[in-house]
């Protein structure tokens, strides 16, 4: 019987059984498409980094990701993250106070310049506010981070779609069905996105958008371009990033319509260029309206979460801890890895803890 079945195989339920494979733990991955697919919100080669945030506790927990990140390329011999600094720009005054006090309370460098500064380092983006510049941000090459994590030492079974989740008696062992059979095991992680609340029962609504960011290619190869936040007033927020061999990634911030047909099949809406392209024109004389679109489905809940609520709710059974992103307006589009699950086991020099009560293996993870 292995000590913990993690339902799900993108990057929060990878970067779980990573972490308890590393713990000394026996772990099973069941993962209902094939390695790698672009049915929810783990594909693709890029995902923004940044440290800024407006609450401590967000800039906490990727100050902890950033150390975490870099342990996971240690350990693995793999390149993932690329400093290339961040910028965000828009806010109103009094945001940029804010983020600026959080910052200084977590000691982390920043740097404010003004508009014609700004355009003068980054002249493939036109400012008209303030900007704040992090020299820390970065670009995560995602497919390679979650190859990275499919590299434990734990048995990962995909095209295994799990079809009901029974927990024997009040606190376990959990019995896992599948179409294929039945995995048992004292704890399941449940990190299947927006099939969660199917599997684990009543839980906080969750949110379901088809996010469809684009690409556009860059004027010239030379232009340096950081992570941007445009922080838009009265709408969402763009977020962007060079994704070398694609152009110039661009997106809106869980700015996508709701999209429970598209989890249950392989439909895509295609939108129209209209708002990324506007966005183009002008605020970012560096590239042209040449665009490619890629589409994703995020899962997110309705408000940020906090160090202080790191749980979705609790699921009806101890034994089941269910995994997803929080909707904060200021995260980043990524901020994996939260190891903490695996991590304190292995802090604590614990190589497999019984998992009976509330084990370290009970986890729920951010970002």
């Amino acid at each position: 019987m292995p000590d913990v079945v993690v339902v799900g195989a993108g990057v929060m339920g990878s970067a779980a059984a990573w972490a308890l494979a590393e713990a000394g733990r026996e772990v099973v991955v069941l993962e209902r498409f094939t390695a790698g697919h672009d049915r929810a919100g783990s594909h693709g080669e890029t995902r923004l980094f940044r440290l800024v945030y407006d609450t401590v506790d967000y800039i906490r927990l990727a100050k902890e990701a950033l150390s975490q990140w870099r342990q996971l390329e240690s350990l693995t011999g793999r390149a993932l993250l690329e400093t290339t600094g961040g910028v965000e720009h828009g806010m109103a005054p009094q945001e940029l106070r804010r983020l600026l006090e959080a910052l200084a309370v977590e000691h982390v460098d920043a740097e404010v310049l003004d508009a014609a500064e700004a355009g003068r380092r980054w002249p493939g983006m036109r400012f008209a506010d303030p900007v704040l510049f992090q020299p820390e941000a970065g670009r995560l090459k995602a497919a390679d981070a979650i190859a990275a994590f499919h590299s434990a030492e734990a048995d990962f079974r995909f095209e295994q779609q799990v079809e009901r989740i029974d927990v024997v008696g009040d606190d376990g062992p959990v019995d896992i069905h599948t179409a294929s059979g039945t995995v048992r095991a004292p704890r399941v992680i449940v990190a299947a996105g927006p099939w969660t609340p199917a599997l684990v029962g009543k839980l906080p609504a969750l949110r379901v958008t088809q996010e469809q960011p684009r690409h556009f290619r860059p004027i010239h190869d030379d232009i340096a371009w950081p992570n941007f936040v445009h922080w838009r007033k009265g709408g969402f927020d763009t977020y962007g990033l060079l994704a070398p061999g694609e152009g110039v990634k661009v997106g809106f911030h869980a700015g996508g319509p709701s999209s429970i047909r598209t989890v249950a099949t392989s439909s895509r809406t295609q939108w129209p260029i209209g708002p990324c392209g506007r966005t183009s024109r002008t605020g970012f004389p560096g590239w042209t309206r040449r665009t490619r679109r890629r589409s994703a489905v995020f899962t997110t809940t309705p408000r940020p979460l906090t160090s202080s609520s790191t749980n979705l709710g609790r699921s009806p059974w101890p034994a089941v801890s269910p995994a997803t992103a929080s909707s904060s307006r200021r995260r980043s589009a990524s901020c994996w890895p939260a190891w903490r699950s695996g991590q304190r086991a292995h802090r604590t020099g614990s190589p497999r803890p019984a998992p009976s009560g509330n084990p370290e293996a009970t986890l729920t993870l951010l970002c």
